[in-house]
């Protein structure tokens, strides 16, 4: 059996570098937004609310549904926690 390495693991379930490259970054930025929120040990209602998400938007975003959320959600998402610890 041949073992294929990758970089980007997302690499594995699309030939685009591009589109390979976007998944990381997504998966990157929603594992921050889930560790903020567990560090700070917010309820999804908690969270939802900080972010201005209804509470199944925030259960996607924790569950890890890549699909639903793009990039610039989730670095706006980012910036709304932040003023949350100003």
């Amino acid at each position: 059996m041949t073992c294929i390495r990758y970089d980007n693991i997302f690499c594995a379930v699309t030939d685009s570098q591009e589109e390979a490259s976007e998944l990381h970054n997504r998966a990157q930025l929603m594992i921050a937004i889930r560790n903020i929120v567990n560090d700070n040990a917010w309820s999804q209602a908690e969270a939802a609310k900080k972010l201005g998400f209804n509470q199944r938007r925030i259960c996607d975003l924790l569950d890890g549904k890549m699909h639903t959320f793009s990039i610039d959600v989730l670095v706006a998402s980012l910036h709304q926690l932040e003023a949350h610890y100003k």
